[in-house]
């Protein structure tokens, strides 16, 4: 008898303090489907679907919709009395405004760094799972620990991150302010393009007026390890997976590119 309520007490330990989804969700965020990713949650039953453009690693089994803009009034019909979540974006506002769900997350991170990403994004989770506290707390550690790894020492690092792949010409956009780029910002030791916008299209009286910078073009890629294109002298495109994903992948990626020897 004993052991009887031994095992049943140690199952709803168990079952209470598993991580799963609270209800019927989809996910059209980026930042959301790659923390559910970490959490292994992308398989859950109750994760209905997700955008075709999420980087996930794993094999997903649900629904991969458009997203964004490319939804259709078909697709946005399957939200009726689920929870909804999506980056933030004036169109899709609109779009969704149309859509009867039984909860609508909108995820703003724009402008904030991979580690105000996090945050931003562990809130939102927070909210659509249960029992995940723990597994949220040991990443949040996980975080704190690789930005105290992350350290630039010695000469200040001066790097252009361009938004795309360089080839014969720079790309026309510059990450100045945002993600991975503004965490580097945070630091003294590093310096890229002088402005407080998140983006920018660079200038080329500034663009030439900026000496001895690495130019590095920042692509999407399908590997957890940062993939090195060398260009000419002092350029390279970086790719990896997540690496334009607000949040805990470009936490992976600052920790990754803080480590490389780039001459």
């Amino acid at each position: 008898m004993k052991a009887a309520t031994s095992l049943i007490l140690i199952f709803f330990s168990f079952s209470s303090y598993s991580c799963e989804l609270l209800e019927k969700t989809y996910s059209l965020s980026g930042p959301v489907t790659l923390l559910l990713e970490e959490l292994d949650l992308l398989n859950s039953s109750k994760l209905l679907g997700i955008s075709k453009f999420h980087p996930v690693k794993q094999k997903y089994n649900g629904k991969t919709l458009g997203g964004g803009l490319f939804l259709s009034k078909k697709t946005s019909d399957q939200f009726k009395d689920k929870i909804l979540v999506y980056d933030k974006s004036r169109e899709l506002a609109k779009i969704l405004q149309k859509v009867s769900t039984k909860k609508t997350y909108q995820l703003d991170t724009r402008g904030e760094s991979a580690s105000e990403a996090f945050a931003k994004t562990s809130e939102l989770v927070k909210k659509i799972t249960v029992g995940c506290e723990k597994k949220l707390y040991l990443l949040k550690g996980k975080v704190q620990q690789v930005l105290r790894q992350v350290k630039l020492t010695g000469k200040k690092k001066r790097v252009l991150f361009y938004l795309g792949r360089i080839n014969s010409k720079y790309p026309e956009t510059i990450i100045a302010n945002d993600g991975f780029v503004k965490e580097l910002r945070l630091r003294r030791s590093f310096e890229t393009y002088p402005t407080d916008l998140a983006y920018v299209y660079w200038s080329q009286k500034i663009h030439n007026d900026l000496k001895g910078f690495l130019h590095i073009g920042i692509v999407e890629g399908d590997s957890d390890q940062i993939q090195v294109q060398k260009v000419r002298k002092d350029t390279y495109n970086l790719s990896m997976r997540g690496v334009l994903t607000p949040g805990l992948s470009q936490v992976y990626f600052l920790q990754k590119f803080t480590q490389l020897q780039l001459n």
